[in-house]
């Protein structure tokens, strides 16, 4: 992660993040570069960044400052 706002970013929140059938994760699928994605878990920092971590493979995502 590049720095951005502090020299020690802190995890402030993690959360398990289900789809529900009305919603559509055409972003999530595409960077996960797998259909049928149901589930993710989100992370937020200190320094206001986040992201989301694939459940299966552990990769994390950057998703930008909030």
């Amino acid at each position: 992660m590049e720095y951005y706002r502090t020299d020690d970013p802190r995890i402030v929140s993690i959360a398990v993040v289900k789809r529900k059938p009305s919603e559509d994760w055409k972003y999530e699928e595409e960077v996960l570069g797998k259909k049928g994605v149901s589930t993710i878990i989100t992370i937020r920092y200190n320094s206001s960044q986040a992201g989301f971590m694939d459940i299966t493979t552990g990769d994390f995502h950057m998703t930008g400052q909030l």
